[in-house]
């Protein structure tokens, strides 16, 4: 018998440090319950990295959204209650929602970006974007702002050209690249295409990829006949948008 207590006081003790120990970090209720009962704790308490998902804007939220409709909005991970909030002309979102879902709406005067930011118990942010179908690319500026695989949108020849696009959220890239001429006995390694540009402009934006599949500045392109086959390629009007109201 006196073993029997012996080991339910050890395991008791083992629980004890258990409990202790999760107290730092959460001071689980359920713990404290398997003794019979024991302290709890107030106030806010530093989780470590790791314990819980990624808080994240959810990757398959829709883009787009029309006039005089609504859409799903989700958040992965971090902790709840979130707070919800969105900006832009004509959208609206519940404040009063506290869980992971929300529902975005746009009424009959919505047009250009909707900017949504959940925030989660902790005090962490995170923000999404969904265009209404009402609105259009404006143009801000020149240079690689924001790089990406891109999209093959249009091509012609004479010479060969191939224009690229790609899109996050309210923001635009575009950028076009230019066929410079090919060499049959060269690959991409052996040969340096910037210094060939044939307009004579060889500034880091010309010879650039910001947008694209790999075309700029250089293409390999072997054949059997010609395993080291390439063709050098110029990147020219890199150009950034922006989704905005009419």
């Amino acid at each position: 018998m006196l073993k029997v207590k012996i080991s339910k006081i050890g395991l008791m003790i083992l629980t004890s440090v258990f409990c202790l120990f999760l107290s730092g970090v959460a001071a689980e209720k359920e713990c404290w319950d398997s003794l019979g009962g024991g302290p709890t704790f107030t106030g806010n308490h530093n989780y470590p990295s790791g314990w819980f998902p990624e808080f994240q804007y959810d990757p398959n939220n829709p883009d787009e959204i029309d006039r005089n409709s609504s859409v799903e909005i989700k958040v992965i991970g971090g902790t709840t209650p979130y707070t919800w909030e969105v900006s832009g002309t004509g959208f609206s979102i519940p404040s009063s929602t506290t869980g992971r879902t929300n529902t975005l709406s746009a009424d009959d005067t919505a047009c250009g970006t909707a900017t949504i930011t959940v925030t989660d118990n902790y005090g962490v942010p995170v923000t999404g974007y969904v265009r209404c179908t009402t609105g259009q690319w404006v143009f801000k500026q020149h240079g690689c702002i924001m790089p990406g695989a891109g999209t093959e949108v249009a091509s012609g020849s004479g010479p060969p050209w191939v224009a690229y696009e790609y899109i996050d959220g309210y923001r635009r890239q575009i950028q076009t690249s230019y066929w410079m001429g090919v060499e049959n006995y060269l690959n991409c390694s052996m040969r340096d295409c910037c210094s060939s540009c044939d307009s004579g402009d060889c500034s880091e934006v010309s010879c650039q990829e910001c947008v694209g599949d790999g075309r700029i500045p250089c293409l390999n392109e072997p054949t059997e006949a010609l395993p080291d086959r390439s063709s050098c390629w110029k990147n020219l009007n890199p150009d950034y948008y922006e989704w905005e109201c009419p």
